[in-house]
């Protein structure tokens, strides 16, 4: 069994930049990566210094940057850096970690890893977790509303077992389970509802496995620009807008007036 790991790069470059490197200062180095991927998705915004941050993780961090050449939106994004990598098998497993992410416990990637492989108590034995999350504040919050079930990995790795679709963030997936139900998807071309489409790829056997003692900090979703803030909105929940994060921009950023209380 090899782990990847896969980061879709499209936020401004000070987000990056603090991101990445949590990524592997809080890592577990007794587990060894495959590679770290880095997906440029041609951010937008503040192109040259997301260019020259990304060259300055090159040379400090390992990772391996992949260049599309446009953005090719979250599940398009992952989907084509797993072919790109083109030496995945089926048992291997997948770490997504978005760009904007922040794990704040050491070994998160570990745990993520040993809720897939590890033994497990609290499941029947037919059953098994293909997709593990850390704990962050909307998925623990949205576990707790709409009911779990429990169980253990190896003795002391506590899992919540979901019920129905949570908000996903840091995860990763067991590369068979993916393969077999189509790879990632979502109904939006960019962006939103990836865990609504992948739940219901889920078959009967098969579980989703949140993290509660492992957790990611949302203290860096507050430093995007506004911008992109707005263009998510109303591409993922109101779907108002249909095309990339570009077209928004050039289109002169339609309802960006609104605060954020405001954005329908």
């Amino acid at each position: 069994m090899s782990v990847y790991a896969i980061t879709l790069a499209f936020c401004n470059p000070g987000i990056l930049d603090i991101s990445l490197r949590q990524f592997h200062s809080t890592r577990n180095l007794d587990l060894k990566l495959g590679g770290h991927f880095i997906v440029d998705q041609c951010y937008p915004m503040h192109r040259p210094e997301v260019d020259r941050t990304l060259r300055t993780l090159a040379a400090d961090l390992p990772i391996t940057i992949l260049r599309p050449g446009r953005n090719l939106g979250l599940h398009n994004g992952f989907n084509w850096a797993m072919g790109q990598i083109g030496s995945i098998g089926n048992n291997d497993i997948v770490i997504g970690y978005d760009g904007d992410s922040l794990p704040i416990h050491q070994g998160w990637d570990m745990a993520l890893v040993r809720a897939i492989e590890g033994r497990r108590s609290g499941m029947n034995s037919h059953e098994a977790v293909v997709w593990s999350t850390l704990g962050n504040p909307r998925s623990l919050s949205d576990i707790e509303d709409r009911g779990y079930d429990e169980a253990v990995a190896d003795g002391y790795l506590r899992m919540r077992l979901a019920r129905t679709a949570v908000t996903n963030s840091v995860c990763a997936w067991r590369y068979g389970w993916l393969k077999a139900v189509g790879f990632l998807a979502e109904p939006r071309a960019f962006y939103g509802h990836l865990e609504a489409e992948m739940w219901a790829r889920l078959r009967n056997s098969e579980r989703w496995a949140i993290l509660p003692d492992y957790r990611e900090s949302d203290e860096l979703r507050n430093l995007h620009d506004r911008e992109y803030v707005a263009y998510k909105w109303f591409h993922s929940h109101t779907d108002t807008w249909r095309g990339d994060f570009e077209s928004y921009l050039n289109a002169g950023c339609p309802g960006l007036s609104l605060s954020p209380a405001e954005i329908p």
